[in-house]
C-alpha cells in the first residue's frame, strides 16, 4: 500500500490511515471499494461491450507500475487512489500522455486532502 503521508487527511481533517486501517478490516465500509479480484473487475469493464482491445489490465501498487507499464497516449485517465503520494506520482507519469481533448478525473479530489494537493501542484 501506498505510504500515508500527513496530507493524507479527509476534508475535515480526520486521519484517513484510522479510517482505512479500521474499515478494511470490519471488510463492512464500502468507501474503500474492495473492487474484488481483477477477473471480477475484467468482468464488469467488459460487460460495458467497449471493444475488449482497448482495456489493458495492470494489478498491483501504482507506484511499482507506473512508469514502465503505461500506454503512449491516454484518453480518459481516472485515479482514485485516494493518497497524496500516489496521486502525484499517477500525474506525473500520466498526465502528460492524456491527448488533446482527453479527459482526467481525480475521484477523491473533493474528499481527500492530499489527492487535492498533489493535484493542485
Amino acid at each position: 500500500m501506498t505510504q500515508l503521508e500527513k496530507q493524507d487527511v479527509d476534508w475535515d481533517g480526520n486521519d484517513l490511515r484510522k479510517m482505512w486501517e479500521r474499515d478494511t478490516a470490519q471488510k463492512e465500509n464500502p468507501w474503500w471499494g474492495y473492487g474484488g479480484t481483477i477477473e471480477e473487475v475484467r468482468d464488469t469493464v467488459y460487460a460495458s461491450n467497449y471493444p475488449k482491445d482497448n482495456f489493458v489490465f495492470v494489478k498491483g501498487p501504482v507506484e511499482d507500475i507506473v512508469p514502465d507499464t503505461v500506454p503512449e497516449k491516454i484518453a480518459l485517465l481516472r485515479l482514485d487512489t485516494d493518497w497524496y503520494s500516489s496521486t502525484y506520482h499517477e500525474l506525473v507519469h500520466l498526465y502528460p500522455l492524456i491527448g488533446a481533448g482527453g479527459i482526467l478525473i481525480i475521484d477523491d479530489y473533493g474528499w481527500c486532502r492530499g489527492a487535492r494537493q498533489a493535484t493542485d501542484q
